[in-house]
């Protein structure tokens, strides 16, 4: 849900072809892709409209030529303040680890808060279909307890 808009405010912010989520600057394998590691995403419903608030990594691998430090500090400057104000960026970068074979590459991400809202209006109609789970195990300890005094 929260994902594509994501995508979406990304590409438009750091001018990239292409944003990959779900994976870390460390395992990316193409260059000049924006690569978002969501390590959490809090999502909560109420009175019709959904929210998310996603936090994460988001980086870029490339030759050192094109990816200098502060390249991602810099596009986020260069962005839309509205669209900037959906988020929320670290102020510093951070280099990202890779192996000694690839020494010619260099890679920098940056932390982000993410914040998404959106209309959320479930589905109306009736329930087809409905799966009940007892719980057995407490009903059956209850029951023992109460034969026992």
């Amino acid at each position: 849900m929260y994902q594509e808009q994501l995508k979406k405010d990304l590409k438009t912010i750091f001018k990239v072809p292409r944003v990959d989520v779900g994976r870390a600057v460390e395992t990316c394998i193409e260059q000049n892709v924006l690569c978002v590691d969501i390590e959490r995403a809090k999502i909560q419903a109420k009175d019709g409209v959904i929210f998310a608030r996603v936090s994460g990594y988001v980086g870029i691998r490339a030759t050192e030529q094109e990816n200098k430090n502060g390249y991602l500090i810099k596009k986020i400057n260069e962005a839309p303040e509205l669209l900037v104000s959906r988020f929320w960026f670290s102020p510093q970068e951070e280099q990202a680890a890779f192996s000694p074979a690839e020494f010619e590459l260099k890679g920098y991400k940056v932390r982000f808060t993410y914040f998404y809202s959106s209309q959320y209006n479930l589905p109306q109609g009736t329930l087809e279909d409905a799966t009940w789970h007892v719980v057995v195990n407490r009903v059956k300890q209850a029951i023992i307890n109460f034969f026992k005094s």
